[in-house]
């Protein structure tokens, strides 16, 4: 009888222990916990009061609160995305797909790779056609002009992605943009082919297996490259990049090596192997004479910005995100919005201006760079007001084509309606900008 009792003694006791450990770790945070991956918005308390009461929104907003913020929450959400991992390969991360062999991909990038976001021969002549009359007229000006393709892990790992993804395709953007590069003799270097020339012969990996974005010793190799072509295509003399010396090969990865890994929140993360971190140094000639760089460009670039390689080869270099927001190493124009500059004025102050293109951003080249140097330099101005309107309507339907649920969407409608897919796109994110006023 009495060892029944302590039995259930013990039960209730651990019972309760089970509901108050959370509470105390939540209040008191005696534990701690590593910070989930990902993207997260930290929810707030909401304050008691008599309206929010009697309206039931103060129960709704704590409910939120409590949820995001119990103690032990990031113990609870690894077990429950290892579940997921471990028995289905599924990744409760926006967008990650868990391919072969563990190896992690976004999936707008294997869209692009089979030519699901093809936006058609018309569009890609006028953009080629467009970055021509940009190349040409800066050369008047005595500046040099470079389309840079970055590498994408679907193109360099096609081997690793899952079956269920795979679809027959004829054409895609980077297919039909390339011959025409060469075509229309533009300045260009094609990242996406040199890495995959390199891909079984290069000492270390140029792609993680759980990053989107190349290695932090593949951005070496990339800049390397750039140093070579500007010096060939013009007069300056930059410093020699050496990165090969004292190489850390590590599975401790920096940077963003493991930004789709950290996402998946695993309690075990499988093994990734390890990378190479060299150590770079500079070699400077006994004549030196380094350009200023203006480059437009996604997140494949805001990795490399961030080794600081561009502040040590170039003069001054200035880095516009996605034409969205300026990064400027002597903080003239950093912070700033691109389209609240004087682009004539930061043109002019160039020397070589780039834009690098994943191809996923094939479709939306310069977000809307290219048609402001375009119009720009054929009539001499820009109307300010309706720039700022095409740049947002830009970002907007570049947003629907990579969200999944709205470009199936987009889909649909196109087909029903007998159109293209950009064009839907375009026709509904001019209806959102235009409406959100």
């Amino acid at each position: 009888m009495n060892k029944k009792i302590n039995i259930n003694f013990l039960i209730i006791v651990v019972l309760f222990g089970v509901w108050l450990l959370p509470l105390m770790q939540n209040k008191f945070q005696f534990v701690t916990l590593d910070k989930l991956g990902g993207i997260s918005v930290d929810q707030e308390d909401t304050v008691l009061t008599f309206d929010s009461w009697f309206n039931g929104r103060y129960a709704e907003k704590k409910q939120i609160f409590l949820n995001d913020s119990f103690g032990f929450r990031e113990i609870a959400i690894r077990f429950q995305d290892q579940i997921q991992y471990s028995l289905y390969k599924k990744a409760n991360a926006q967008d990650v797909i868990v391919g072969k062999k563990n190896y992690l991909y976004e999936l707008k990038y294997i869209k692009a790779f089979y030519g699901i976001d093809y936006i058609g021969s018309n569009k890609i002549n006028e953009k080629v056609r467009k970055l021509k009359f940009i190349q040409d007229t800066l050369k008047k000006l005595n500046k040099t002009f470079i389309f840079l393709i970055a590498p994408t892990k679907a193109s360099f790992y096609p081997e690793y992605i899952p079956d269920g993804y795979k679809v027959d395709s004829s054409k895609s953007n980077y297919e039909e943009f390339k011959p025409l590069l060469v075509k229309n003799g533009i300045n260009y270097i094609d990242y996406n082919q040199m890495f995959i020339n390199q891909k079984n012969t290069s000492k270390y990996p140029l792609y993680p297996v759980a990053g989107i974005h190349w290695t932090e010793y593949g951005t070496y190799i990339a800049m390397d490259s750039l140093t070579k072509f500007i010096e060939d295509h013009t007069d300056f003399i930059l410093p020699k990049l050496d990165y090969t010396h004292n190489i850390k090969v590590t599975d401790a990865y920096m940077g963003a090596d493991n930004d789709m890994g950290r996402a998946l929140n695993l309690l075990i993360a499988p093994d990734y192997g390890k990378l190479a971190y060299p150590e770079v140094r500079y070699v400077e000639p006994k004549y030196i004479h380094k350009p200023k760089v203006l480059t437009v460009a996604d997140s494949y670039w805001m990795r490399l910005y961030y080794t600081q390689i561009p502040r040590n080869l170039f003069e001054k270099h200035s880095f516009w995100y996605y034409y969205s927001i300026s990064y400027d190493y002597d903080n003239e124009t950093e912070g700033k919005t691109p389209s609240d500059l004087d682009l004539r004025k930061e043109l002019m102050k160039q020397d070589v201006i780039c834009i690098m293109s994943t191809e996923t951003n094939l479709k939306s080249i310069g977000w809307r760079f290219v048609e402001d140097c375009y119009e720009l330099f054929k009539n001499g101005k820009l109307d300010e007001t309706e720039r700022k309107r095409q740049i947002r309507i830009e970002k907007c339907r570049l947003n629907l084509w990579d969200q999944d649920v709205s470009f199936k969407g987009i889909k649909k409608i196109a087909k029903k309606e007998k159109k293209s897919i950009d064009s839907v796109a375009l026709a509904m994110a001019t209806y959102l900008v235009d409406t959100q006023k």
